[in-house]
C-alpha cells in the first residue's frame, strides 16, 4: 500500500485537483511554481494587481525579489493598487532613486511609514535583492508590530522576526524557509497572502521616559494586542474569529486595507474542506485545506486501514462526510457506497471502489470534529476533435464512466464504457490547446470535467510481458493497471490471442499521475492480415514443406511469399487459380510465413471474419458505408470507418492450362484509408471480363475475380476490403512535377529504411509525397513540368510512378491536342488529362471557357471553384502561386497577355465530368536582366557556415544600404540567388536558393555587429591621433614610427592583410632593440614597455635572430610590433606572421623590412 503522510508530497500529487476560476491569470511558466500554496498565492496577488507578470506572459516565480519591488508590494497592500500607483515625490527620497523613477513613490511611502530604511551612504539600492527575513520584517511592521519594541533591529533581529512570523503563520506553506537567502517572487506572494489573513495588532502603551525629581524613569511597553471590531461587516470578510476578551471580531489585514478581498470556507466539488477567494465579487479560485489532510492513498483502501489511521475515538465521536467523485448517495454509487460503519478493525475489504490509481484523501477538522473522506478517480479522455474556437469547447470521450441519475460514476465492470464531455477553455485554459486524438487525464464531479492534464505516454513501446487485466512490462519496467483503465478494451484484454507475433507490435502506454497504466493502444492497428490471391501448387507433393503464394498486404504492397505447407491453415483455391481469401500470418526468422485462414463468420472462438461477394456493385463512399457481412443479425451488414483500408485491385486474364483461362487479381491500383475518402465502384463478373479483355480464348474465362472481399471485426467494423472495380476518388492519382528534384532525404536507423520527399501539384494544391525504402526508385524519375500517375500504399507512401502519357494513353484519357479534347470528354465518363504547349499567340478566357489560343475555336469549360497553379520564371527564379475560382483564372490570363506579344507557355487541365477542376499554367517567358548595382570595394563580407554574416570595412563606416548591397553581391558570388529579404529589429535576413541544388539557405546580418579597420596612417598627424587614443603612455616624440602609408585589404575570409615597406628600429640582437625604442619614444618612454615586449616572444622561439623591429597601427586604440627574424616577418605575439586581435586576423607576411 502506498501511504503518503508528507504534506509536501500530497501537494505535488494533487495540484491538478484544484478549481481555479477562468478569471485567474494563466502564466506561461505556471509549471515552475513550487506547489499548491504558491500557486494559490500567485493567483490571489496577481488578481489583485499587486504583483504582475511579465510582457511575454511569464511570471518568473523563481526570480528574486528586489528592495524596490518589495516596497511596491507593501504600498499596494496598504493603500490599494490605484492609490499606490498615484504616489508621487517632489524630491528624490534617496540619491539613487530619482523623482519619477519606477519605485520612487512606493519607496518614499514605505520609508515615511517606518516600514523600510535606506543605507548610511544615502542610497536605497532599489535593484538590490531583499532577503526573506527583511521582507517578513516589512510585513510584520505593516501588521502593526513595532520594530524597536519587538527587537527587529540590532544583532539578533532575524531571530525575533522569525519567531513572530512563524507564530502568526507568515511562512505557512514553505517548509524549507531560508531567511538569509534572497526571497523569490513566489515566496513574496506566499508571505504577502499569509499577511493578508493575519490579524492586525496595536499597543496600549509603547513605553516612555519620564523625569521625576531629576531622575529619568523608563516605562516598559505593553504587549501587542489584536485590533477588534464589533461590526461584523468590517471584520469578517477574511475570518470571523472573535477575541476572547472583548468578544468582538478580530480585524485581519485585508479586512482593513483590502475590503474587496474575501475568503470563504467551503467544501469543494470533490467533498474536501476548502476555501474560496473572491476579488471584487469575482471568484479567484477554490483551494483545498491541505493543513487538515491526515493521510492519502493511491491504492486500494480497506475499512481497517481507515480505522487504524483515524483511531477509535475519532471514528466514534466525529461526523463523517464520505464522497466518491463528489457523490454521496447510495442509489448513485451502488456497490461503491460505504459509511462510517464500514470503518472497523475487522473489515479488511476495500471500500469505495478504491484501487490502484484511485486517490483517497482523509481530512480531519479537530475544531468542528468533522472527518472528510474524498475518493477521486482519474479517467482517461481522448479528444474527438480539435478545440473549436467558435464554440469555445473541446470534446472528449472519457473512458470508465457510466451515467446514473443525471450524474457520472465510475463503472465497476470492464466494458468499453465511455461518455462524451465538452470542456470550455473559459473554464480550463488547457482546453484551447487540445488536438484531435490526443490523450488526457481528467477528473469528473458535479456532472462536469473538473481538471484536465496531458497523460504521460510511454511511446512506441514493445511489451515484453503481460498479465491479462493486471500489468504489462516494458523494457524491464512493470506497470500495473489503474483501476479505471478501460482504453482500449480490445487492446487491454487481448494482446495477441496467439494470432500476432508480440514482438511485431508496438504500443502507446498511457500513465496516470501516480504511474499506473490507465490506457494502452496500438501504435498501428495489427496489419498481420494478408489477402492471398493464388497459391502455386503445380510442383508440390507431400514432401514439399513450403509453397509460393501471391499476397496483398494491407499497406497495398503485393509480393510472392514463401508459405509453410505443413503448418497453419493454408487456404485452398475456390475456382481453379483463384484463392482470394484473407489470412492472418506470422513470419519466422527465415522470412517463411505461416498462414491461418480467417473464419467465415464471427463466433465465440473467432472475433474476425471474412465474406466474399462476387456480384456486389454498389458504390462504396461516405453515403454508402456498409458492405455485406454474410451473416445474420448484427453481421448482415458491416461498416467502414476512418481506419478501414480499401484496396482497389487490378485484374488480368491468364492461362491456367491448355484449355482454360482465369481472370485473376494481379496488383493494387489504389489504397484508400477511411470511408469518407472512398469512392469505389465494384465490378461484377461481366464488368470484370470487359476490363480484363477476355480474349485469350474463344470462350469466356472460367474463374473471374470480381466484387468485394471484406475482412471485419466482431464489433461490426471493416478492417479492410479488396475491391475489384474502379476508384473514382483517386482522380487517377495524377500529379504535376513542378519541382526539379527530390527535396529531402532522411534515414531511420531503427527501421533501417530511407525516406525521400518531393513536392508536386495534386488537385491544384502543392503537396509533399514520400517514398520509403532502401533505394530511391520512383521520385527521381519524374521529369519537371510533366504529369505522372502515382500509386500509394495504405501509409500514403509512393509505391509506383508512371508517366501519365503512358498510363492514360491507351484509354484515351490523355490528350495533347486541344482539337481532340472534346471527343475524349464525350467518349469517357471519368477523368481526362489535357496538356499542350504553345509558342505563338495567347490564351483567352471567355466567360467560363478557356481558349488555349485566341485563334483556336476549341476550348474547355472551367468549374466555378477551379484550382489554379501558375508557374512563372521571375528574375531567373521559378515562382509558383496558387489561386481558386474562375475570376482568378481570368485575371491570370489577362496578366499573361500584357507581355507584349512574347508567348511561351504550357497549359494543363484535369477535367472531370467535362469541367476543368484543376488548371496548371507554366509560363516559360523570362526577359529579366539583373540590374547593375555598384558594390563598395572597401566593404568585405564573410559568409559563415552557420548562416551568420560578418561585415568588415576599411576607413569610414559605410551606409547600411551599401552594406546590404555588398552582402547580396557576396551571396550571389557564392552560388546563390536571393529570393526573399526580411528585416526585424536591425537584423536582416537574406533567403537564397542554391543555383546548383535548388536548396534554400538563410543568411542573417545583425546591423549592430560590424567591424571597422582603420586605414594605416599616412602622416605624422594621423599617427599622433592613433597614439593619443591608445590606452598606454602617449609619447611626445614619435620619431619614424609607426610605419606610414602601408597598404591593406580584407580578403573574403575576413583576414586583414597589411603590406608595404616598414620603418624599423635596429639592433645587433633582440636584446639591443631597446636602444631603438628609446630613440623612438624619446626621453619619456616607459621603461616597462620594452620589458613587456620582450616577454611577448613565444616560448621556444630563438629571438637572437631578431635585428629589426617595426610598429604597425591595427585599429583606433592599439598598435602591434612585428619583427624581422632572419629575413622572415614574424609577429612578436606569435611565431607566425599573423595575429588575432579583437576577433580579427591580421596577416603581416607582405611587409618588407
Amino acid at each position: 500500500m502506498k501511504k503518503f503522510l508528507s504534506l509536501v508530497l500530497a501537494l505535488v500529487m494533487t495540484m491538478s485537483l484544484v478549481t481555479v476560476s477562468a478569471g485567474a491569470k494563466d502564466f506561461t511558466d505556471s509549471e515552475d511554481l513550487s506547489g499548491e500554496a504558491y500557486a494559490e498565492a500567485v493567483n490571489v496577488m496577481s488578481e489583485m494587481g499587486i504583483i504582475d507578470g511579465y510582457a511575454g506572459g511569464a511570471f518568473q516565480p523563481q526570480g528574486t525579489l528586489t528592495r524596490g519591488a518589495a516596497a511596491k508590494i507593501i504600498a499596494c497592500m496598504m493603500l490599494g493598487k490605484t492609490t499606490a500607483e498615484a504616489l508621487g515625490t517632489q524630491a528624490a527620497p534617496f540619491k539613487d532613486v530619482p523623482v519619477g523613477s519606477t519605485f520612487a513613490g512606493y519607496i518614499a511611502y514605505c520609508v515615511e511609514s517606518g516600514l523600510i530604511d535606506g543605507y548610511a551612504d544615502g542610497t536605497f539600492r532599489p535593484s538590490a535583492q531583499l532577503t526573506g527575513f527583511a521582507f517578513l520584517k516589512m510585513l510584520l511592521t505593516a501588521l502593526g508590530y513595532d520594530s524597536a519594541i519587538e527587537g527587529y533591529t540590532g544583532p539578533n533581529w532575524t531571530v525575533n522576526v522569525m519567531g513572530r512570523a512563524t507564530q502568526i503563520g507568515l511562512t505557512d506553506g514553505n517548509d524549507e524557509f531560508v531567511g538569509n537567502r534572497a526571497a523569490t517572487r513566489e515566496e513574496a506572494c506566499l508571505y504577502a497572502v499569509n499577511a493578508l489573513q493575519a490579524t492586525l495588532v496595536e499597543y496600549a502603551d509603547k513605553g516612555q521616559e519620564i523625569t521625576v525629581n531629576g531622575t529619568v524613569i523608563s516605562t516598559r511597553p505593553s504587549v501587542p494586542t489584536y485590533i477588534t471590531s464589533s461590526i461584523a461587516g468590517a471584520a469578517t470578510s477574511i475570518d470571523d474569529t472573535k477575541d476572547n476578551t472583548q468578544n468582538d471580531y478580530t480585524v485581519e489585514f485585508a479586512e482593513r486595507y483590502q475590503p474587496d478581498l474575501e475568503l470563504d470556507r467551503t467544501i469543494d466539488v470533490f467533498g474536501r474542506p476548502a476555501h474560496t477567494w473572491t476579488w471584487k465579487g469575482d471568484e479567484v479560485g477554490t483551494y483545498v485545506d491541505y493543513d487538515k489532510l491526515v493521510v492519502e492513498y493511491t491504492t486500494e483502501v480497506s475499512g481497517k486501514d481507515l480505522y487504524d489511521e483515524l483511531g477509535k475515538s475519532t471514528v466514534e465521536d466525529y461526523d463523517f462526510t464520505i464522497t466518491i467523485d463528489g457523490e454521496t448517495e447510495s442509489k448513485v454509487l451502488g456497490d461503491a457506497y460505504f459509511t462510517v460503519k464500514d470503518l472497523n478493525k475487522n473489515n479488511k475489504d476495500g471500500v469505495g471502489a478504491t484501487g490502484d490509481g484511485v486517490l483517497t484523501q482523509v481530512f480531519e477538522d479537530t475544531a468542528s470534529k468533522d472527518v472528510y473522506i474524498a475518493i477521486i478517480n482519474t479517467y482517461l479522455a481522448k479528444a474527438t476533435d480539435d478545440y473549436d474556437e467558435k464554440k469555445d469547447e473541446a470534446t472528449f470521450d472519457v473512458y470508465g464512466l457510466d451515467k446514473v441519475s443525471n450524474t457520472y460514476v465510475k463503472t465497476l465492470t470492464k466494458n468499453e464504457d465511455k461518455e462524451s464531455f465538452d470542456v470550455s477553455a473559459e473554464d480550463i485554459a488547457l482546453a484551447a490547446d487540445v488536438v484531435e486524438d490526443e490523450v488526457y487525464l481528467v477528473t469528473v464531479a458535479d456532472g462536469e470535467v473538473q481538471t484536465l492534464a496531458k497523460a504521460e505516454v510511454v511511446s512506441d513501446s514493445e511489451i515484453t510481458a503481460f498479465k491479462l487485466g493486471s500489468s504489462v512490462t516494458i523494457d524491464g519496467t512493470k506497470y500495473n493497471y489503474a483501476d479505471t483503465a478501460e482504453y482500449d478494451v480490445e487492446v487491454l484484454d487481448q494482446y495477441t490471442d496467439n494470432k500476432v507475433n508480440l514482438k511485431d507490435l508496438t504500443y502507446n502506454v498511457y500513465l496516470d499521475e501516480y504511474g499506473y497504466l490507465i490506457g494502452v493502444d496500438l501504435v498501428e492497428t495489427p496489419n498481420n492480415y494478408v489477402f492471398i490471391t493464388g497459391i502455386d501448387t503445380a510442383y508440390s507433393n507431400l514432401s514439399n514443406k513450403t509453397l509460393d503464394a501471391s499476397a496483398i498486404f494491407i499497406d497495398g504492397s503485393m509480393d510472392v511469399i514463401e508459405v509453410k505447407a505443413d503448418k497453419g491453415d493454408v487456404p485452398e483455391a475456390k475456382n481453379n487459380a483463384l484463392v482470394n481469401s484473407w489470412c492472418t500470418y506470422t513470419v519466422d526468422k527465415n522470412g517463411v510465413y505461416t498462414l491461418t485462414e480467417v473464419a467465415g463468420k464471427i463466433s465465440d472462438d473467432d472475433d474476425v471474419a471474412q465474406y466474399a461477394n462476387a456480384v456486389y456493385t454498389k458504390t462504396i463512399d461516405k453515403k454508402n458505408i456498409s458492405l455485406p457481412g454474410g451473416g445474420t443479425g448484427d453481421y448482415n451488414k458491416v461498416y467502414g470507418n476512418d481506419a478501414t483500408v480499401y484496396l482497389t485491385a487490378s485484374i488480368k486474364e491468364i492461362m491456367t492450362d491448355s484449355n482454360q483461362s482465369d481472370i485473376i487479381i494481379d496488383g493494387v491500383d489504389s489504397v484508400t484509408t477511411g470511408i469518407k475518402n472512398a469512392n469505389i465502384t465494384p465490378w461484377d463478373a461481366e464488368d470484370a471480363r470487359k476490363d480484363a479483355e477476355d480474349d485469350i480464348k474463344d470462350r469466356e474465362a472460367s474463374g473471374v475475380a470480381s466484387g468485394v472481399y471484406t475482412l471485419y471485426k466482431e464489433n461490426g467494423y471493416i478492417i479492410a476490403a479488396v475491391v475489384v472495380g474502379e476508384d473514382a476518388a483517386a482522380s487517377k492519382n495524377l500529379v504535376y512535377a513542378h519541382t526539379d528534384d527530390v527535396e529531402m532525404e532522411s534515414y531511420d536507423k531503427t527501421a533501417d529504411e530511407w525516406t525521400w520527399t518531393r513536392k508536386v501539384i495534386s488537385d491544384g494544391q502543392e503537396v509533399e509525397i514520400k517514398e520509403v525504402g532502401d533505394a530511391l526508385t520512383y521520385l527521381d524519375t519524374m521529369d519537371q513540368y510533366n504529369w505522372y500517375q502515382v500509386k500509394y500504399n495504405a501509409d500514403n507512401e509512393v509505391m509506383n510512378v508512371e508517366p501519365a502519357s503512358k498510363a492514360l494513353i491507351l484509354n484515351e484519357d490523355y490528350v495533347t491536342d486541344i482539337d481532340n479534347l472534346e471527343a475524349a470528354i464525350n467518349g469517357k465518363e471519368d477523368t481526362v488529362l489535357y496538356m499542350e504547349s504553345f509558342s505563338k499567340d495567347q490564351p483567352e478566357m471567355k466567360g467560363s471557357t478557356l481558349f488555349v489560343t485566341t485563334k483556336s475555336t476549341q476550348g474547355f469549360f472551367v468549374a466555378e471553384d477551379v484550382n489554379i497553379t501558375l508557374i512563372q520564371i521571375v528574375k531567373n527564379k521559378q515562382e509558383t502561386t496558387f489561386e481558386t475560382g474562375v475570376d482568378e483564372l481570368e485575371n491570370i490570363i489577362d496578366d499573361l497577355n500584357e507581355k507584349n506579344g512574347t508567348f511561351n507557355y504550357q497549359i494543363s487541365a484535369i477535367l472531370e465530368d467535362g469541367a476543368a477542376t484543376s488548371v496548371v499554367i507554366y509560363d516559360k517567358t523570362n526577359t529579366y536582366e539583373k540590374p547593375n548595382r555598384p558594390v563598395d570595394s572597401d566593404i568585405t563580407v564573410v559568409l559563415n557556415k552557420d548562416g551568420s554574416v560578418d561585415v568588415l570595412y576599411i576607413g569610414e563606416e559605410p551606409d547600411i544600404d551599401d552594406i546590404l548591397v555588398a552582402i547580396e553581391d557576396a551571396i550571389e558570388k557564392d552560388g546563390y540567388t536571393v529570393i526573399e529579404k526580411e528585416m526585424e529589429s536591425g537584423k536582416y535576413q537574406f533567403i537564397a536558393e542554391n543555383d546548383k541544388t535548388g536548396f534554400k539557405s538563410t543568411f542573417t546580418y545583425d546591423s549592430s555587429d560590424k567591424t571597422g579597420v582603420i586605414l594605416q596612417p599616412t602622416t605624422r598627424e594621423e599617427a599622433r591621433k592613433i597614439y593619443s587614443r591608445w590606452e598606454g603612455t602617449a609619447w611626445e616624440n614619435f620619431g619614424d614610427l609607426p610605419s606610414l602609408g602601408l597598404d591593406q585589404f580584407i580578403d573574403n575570409n575576413g583576414v586583414v592583410h597589411i603590406e608595404g615597406d616598414v620603418d624599423v628600429v635596429s639592433g645587433s640582437s633582440f636584446g639591443d632593440y631597446q636602444a631603438g625604442i628609446k630613440s623612438w619614444g624619446g626621453a619619456g618612454y616607459d621603461e616597462s614597455f620594452d620589458a613587456l615586449m620582450a616577454g611577448l616572444a613565444k616560448e621556444g622561439w630563438d629571438v637572437e635572430g631578431v635585428t629589426e623591429v617595426a610598429f604597425v597601427a591595427l585599429d583606433e586604440n592599439a598598435i602591434t610590433m612585428v619583427v624581422n627574424d632572419n629575413g622572415e616577418v614574424r609577429c612578436l605575439k606569435t611565431k607566425d606572421a599573423t595575429l588575432t586581435y579583437n576577433d580579427i586576423t591580421y596577416d603581416f607576411s607582405g611587409l618588407e623590412f
